[in-house]
């Protein structure tokens, strides 16, 4: 069984990419490859000040938990 979790990578401007961490890495049938890591395309503050910063990463942190779960249950259910 794999495991899934959401982890954060500092970027420029002050910013964090939100990515999954698969393991053991799962095939991925397009490309006869393994993938490790996948990357979400989303983006949070590294230190929020305002407000709207602040909702904006609560906001993409739920999102970025949901894609995370829905990827683990893919996983499980491919294995079974």
């Amino acid at each position: 069984m794999g495991k899934v979790k959401l982890r954060k990578k500092p970027i420029s401007k002050g910013r964090m990419t939100l990515y999954l961490d698969i393991y053991p890495p799962v095939p991925n049938l397009n490309k006869k490859k393994f993938i490790r890591f996948h990357y979400l395309r989303l983006y949070i503050y590294q230190s929020p000040k305002l407000k709207v910063e602040k909702t904006h990463n609560r906001e993409t942190l739920n999102l970025a938990k949901n894609i995370c779960a829905k990827r683990q249950l893919e996983i499980q259910n491919r294995s079974v």
